[in-house]
């Protein structure tokens, strides 16, 4: 029996599986199931023959020919178009990072909070964010 822990339900489920194990009623139940006999004998194995399996072979084979189709379709009449998309989608992606990079560096320019001393971090920041504005320089020269 599974029960969450601490359960206040386990002391009077376990006295009450204790007063079936003592009455004899988990041995009655057990006999009364165990001992029966399967009144069904099992049926014999047939093999499959290649008759009862054909449909199921035409349906793949269909599936495969239609796929394929489909396929050459999309690789067809499809590619122009959606390569050239991707292409400049990708550019504007990499210019808006790259704007957003600057803005970043020139926020980061601008925080001051007096009595503290944030020069090294800023430097830090500001060498993370040049690192990444080259990044993205380097990733709109890249060809395609």
């Amino acid at each position: 029996m599974a029960l969450p822990y601490n359960s206040p339900y386990f002391r009077f489920l376990q006295r009450s599986a204790q007063d079936i194990k003592e009455t004899g009623t988990l041995d009655g139940i057990k006999k009364r199931y165990a001992d029966e006999v399967r009144k069904c004998p099992p049926a014999p194995a047939r093999p499959l023959s290649m008759e009862k399996i054909f449909t199921l072979f035409l349906f793949v084979i269909a599936g495969f020919a239609l796929a394929c189709l489909v396929l050459m379709l999309e690789c067809i009449l499809g590619s122009g178009t959606r390569n050239l998309k991707a292409i400049d989608n990708f550019d504007a992606n990499v210019e808006g990072l790259r704007l957003s990079l600057e803005d970043a560096k020139k926020s980061v320019s601008c925080v001051d909070i007096p009595g503290q001393d944030l020069l090294p971090e800023r430097r830090r920041i500001l060498m993370d964010l040049d690192r990444l504005v080259d990044i993205t320089y380097h990733l709109q020269t890249l060809p395609l």
